[in-house]
């Protein structure tokens, strides 16, 4: 057994405090606490049974924050009817979904038998000048933010043959993850979260990044968001990405690789307005 004193230690000097609650959790013998499965039981039902997390029209959506398309963004906004998902994509977000569940009832369970965690979940997110409207996952006791993402095979664990490292390894979690906290984090005036990566094909393999206020990102985004808008206020629509216009209209193959051509192509196909965004107008 651990010398308590030892363990004590251990978690004074660990910056991650959703890591420690959940050891802490899991150490104790994974109680969940009523109040806590309540509380998520009635987020589910209001996701489950109304189509406010789908609908996207007069505002951006949180979880879109990182895409550079402005065009996407616009068409988001403007209500543009969305392409099916594919089958497979339906699927990883399901996974994802229940997951967010699982780890919001763990949590808050952790929370209320005084382990940390997260005190909320599904909490308000609005920033007025970006036209921002949503939820993030949950916040923690010092009020930073809590934001989970659950991640495939190859994106946790890399290709180390090609020298590809995965999050599992990662010294800072991927920039799109970082672009959407800070939005949060200027929506509710914060300056720390907690993003924590779960491994999609195993829910006890995490990694948690702690992540501070970052002026350089807030900028970009904000110039992304507030040029998005100057276009949509003026009735047009942002270009087409030159990746997708090549994808669309064909174009050289002069410095093209193959890569970068199935980076494209990809791209193309999973945006959720690729069968009108060439032809659309506002």
């Amino acid at each position: 057994m651990t010398d308590l004193l030892t363990e004590l230690a251990t978690e004074r000097g660990n910056p991650l405090p959703i890591t420690t609650a959940v050891n802490r959790w899991r150490a104790s013998g994974e109680e969940y606490t009523p109040t806590a499965v309540e509380r998520v039981i009635t987020a589910m039902r209001h996701d489950l049974l109304s189509d406010h997390r789908s609908m996207s029209e007069g505002r951006m959506r949180p979880s879109s924050i990182p895409d550079p398309c402005r065009r996407m963004h616009a068409l988001q906004f403007a209500g543009f009817e969305k392409a099916p998902f594919s089958e497979r994509s339906r699927g990883f977000m399901d996974s994802g979904t229940w997951a967010h569940y699982q780890w919001q009832a763990m949590l808050l369970s952790a929370y209320e038998l005084g382990y940390g965690g997260i005190t909320d979940i599904e909490v308000p997110v609005r920033y007025e000048p970006w036209k921002l409207s949503g939820s993030m996952d949950g916040i923690q006791p010092d009020q930073s933010i809590f934001e989970l993402k659950t991640v495939g095979s190859f994106k946790w664990s890399g290709w180390k043959s090609k020298g590809i490292k995965g999050i599992k390894d990662a010294v800072e979690p991927p920039l799109k993850y970082t672009q959407q906290v800070t939005g949060y984090m200027k929506s509710l005036g914060v300056t720390e979260a907690s993003i924590v990566c779960v491994s999609r094909d195993n829910n006890n393999e995490f990694r948690e990044f702690r992540v501070t206020w970052d002026q350089a990102v807030f900028d970009a985004l904000d110039r992304q968001f507030t040029t998005t808008m100057a276009y949509v206020n003026r009735g047009e629509l942002p270009p087409m990405l030159e990746s997708c216009q090549w994808v669309h209209y064909g174009g050289s193959m002069e410095g093209v690789t193959t890569a970068m051509r199935d980076e494209w192509e990809a791209t193309f196909d999973k945006c959720d307005f690729h069968h009108i965004c060439p032809k659309a107008v506002l």
